[in-house]
């Protein structure tokens, strides 16, 4: 039976990949600070604070106990304290803890588990390379896991295949309707949908797959190739 661990399931993105792998009759085992309210998305939860390394090994324990095959690991987890203007150094550290060394560990710990035609998707941000003020924490934590996916995808080659998805706006909170200026601001015309970074994934968890690893891809509507310049198609920029 295809079983696929799942970080930050609670909600939005995470919330979304589960509900379409439990639609496809895949086992999900699902972790996250709360359990999720809507119990029919996951096979098992697991309750972690990923900012304490030995709250992981209760996930490990289970999946060698029941000696479980893995055939797929996403790590969806992810923690913000925002930059220069709060962020002290714990707080900064507690991210990178959850976004970064988390994974890091989990595959380390857990690659004996791992089946044939494993598949790893890491869900960062195309805030690798690019930030706005006062968001160091989690962009550099996402760049940590942008080195980590073809740093992974070497180290376990021949093993298991790994990718990193990198969603610009998501509207994970379902916080639309947005308005007409939200909506032109992207190349496709609309805020992206945790349904669109999903339906990646469960592609890249997939057979179809089979010959992409190291690989990054942005789920952005386009945004991260759009050049701007104030006064340009209605772009224009106020002095803060």
């Amino acid at each position: 039976m295809q079983t696929v661990l799942l970080t930050g399931i609670s909600s939005g993105i995470g919330k979304e990949i589960a509900r379409q792998l439990k639609a496809q009759g895949i086992r999900v085992i699902g972790t996250d600070l709360y359990q999720p309210q809507d119990a029919s998305i996951f096979d098992h939860f697991i309750a972690a604070d990923f900012r304490d390394r030995s709250a992981l090994d209760p996930i490990i324990e289970y999946i060698l106990q029941e000696d479980i095959r893995l055939t797929g690991f996403v790590h969806n987890a992810m923690l913000y304290a925002g930059g220069l203007d709060r962020c002290d150094y714990e707080s900064f550290m507690s991210v990178y803890a959850v976004s970064v060394a988390a994974p890091y560990y989990l595959c380390q710990q857990l690659n004996d588990t791992f089946a044939p035609g494993m598949s790893i998707v890491l869900i960062g941000s195309t805030r690798y390379l690019q930030s706005q003020p006062f968001t160091e924490s989690y962009s550099a934590a996402k760049g940590g896991l942008y080195s980590l996916n073809h740093a992974l995808a070497m180290s376990l080659r021949g093993k298991a295949r790994v990718n990193l998805i990198a969603p610009g706006w998501i509207d994970s909170k379902g916080e639309g309707p947005f308005s007409v200026e939200d909506k032109a601001s992207q190349p496709v015309g609309r805020v992206g949908q945790p349904s669109d970074v999903a339906s990646l994934c469960r592609f890249l968890l997939s057979d179809e797959a089979g010959f992409i690893t190291g690989a990054v891809f942005p789920v952005d509507g386009g945004m991260t190739r759009q050049m701007i310049y104030p006064g340009d198609f209605g772009w224009d920029y106020k002095t803060p």
